[in-house]
């Protein structure tokens, strides 16, 4: 129950946040903000970060070339 009411709590909070810089913003230097960018229970994709296993065969083909 304890966290339906924090999800409840932050869904109102987070509207009234993207409300105010929306109201408040130039829309000639920026876009719309959503409210989901200011609720922390709302998955959120890391853009242009890659997986640790992509990273970690880069690495690895790299170390494999190198001498010794």
């Amino acid at each position: 129950m304890a966290e339906g009411r924090g999800k409840l709590e932050w869904a109102q909070t987070s509207n009234l946040m993207a409300m105010i810089v929306n109201v408040m913003r130039d829309p000639k230097k920026s876009k719309a903000v959503s409210a989901s960018e200011f609720n922390p229970y709302t998955n959120k994709k890391h853009a242009g970060k890659a997986p640790l296993s992509i990273l970690r065969d880069i690495w690895c083909k790299q170390r494999k070339g190198e001498k010794v």
